[in-house]
């Protein structure tokens, strides 16, 4: 499982969905964990992840490091250190 990239310095994580009947089961941790080992391992510092996070969620998504962007710009992003 590999996010959208140029292969070097943007990365960009979008439409990561669990189903309702399978929330709240470790499924999105895991998924998201993959994709953050695969970022971790294929990137050099200072990659830029966007990632697309749907209202209510981005505190979720803080426990992977994502941050919020600034209000007049959609979603949230890291920074690989």
């Amino acid at each position: 499982m590999r996010p959208c990239s140029d292969k070097g310095l943007y990365f960009h994580i979008q439409d990561l969905i669990v189903h309702p009947d399978f929330q709240n089961k470790g499924i999105g941790r895991k998924i998201m964990g993959m994709l953050k080992g695969n970022i971790e391992d294929n990137t050099k510092p200072g990659a830029f992840i966007a990632l697309m996070a749907a209202k209510g969620l981005e505190g979720y998504y803080k426990e992977f490091g994502f941050q919020p962007r600034p209000k007049d710009r959609p979603g949230m992003f890291y920074i690989k250190q």
